[in-house]
């Protein structure tokens, strides 16, 4: 009985921390396309002046 519960906490941390990685992974790539778009703008505009 407690090893399924412990067992049954497991998994939720589990897939907690899998949610918690699959948002950080999104956010991450946001900041970082944002961050390239500034980026492209940026050298877009050097370049046509």
């Amino acid at each position: 009985m407690v090893i399924y519960v412990f067992h049954y906490a497991l998994t939720i941390l589990q897939r907690v921390l899998f949610i918690d990685y699959i948002i950080l992974c999104y956010f991450i790539r946001k900041q970082y396309l944002n961050l390239s778009y500034k980026l492209d703008i940026g050298t877009t505009l050097f370049v046509i002046n």
